[in-house]
């Protein structure tokens, strides 16, 4: 592969993830709360607009908060490679009923 196929490749792997990005943290969200307004009651567009920028930045502040506590917060070792498939799936489910 040459250079310029591999760079284009690495641009497009960025782009698509970022769209996706987008559209899951901010664009799906506010479209929703948007909507969520406007059945509310008889408002002003512009208001609707706020109000969907809040809830939408609420809904970020959210998520980025659970994804910080997911990457910093320590598990405990899984079990070794010698270990059997059983052992495994009782820390899978010793995992899972202590949180």
């Amino acid at each position: 592969m040459s250079k310029l196929n591999v760079n284009y490749v690495h641009f497009s792997t960025i782009a698509l993830y970022s769209i996706i990005l987008f559209c899951v943290f901010l664009w799906i969200p506010f479209v929703y709360f948007y909507y969520e307004e406007k059945d509310d009651n008889n408002t002003s567009k512009c208001s609707q607009v706020k109000n969907a920028l809040k809830y939408t930045v609420g809904f970020v502040i959210v998520c980025v908060v659970l994804l910080l506590i997911g990457a910093f917060v320590p598990l405990q070792a899984p079990p070794g490679q010698n270990s059997t498939q059983w052992e495994k799936v009782q820390y899978l489910f010793e995992e899972l009923g202590s949180s």
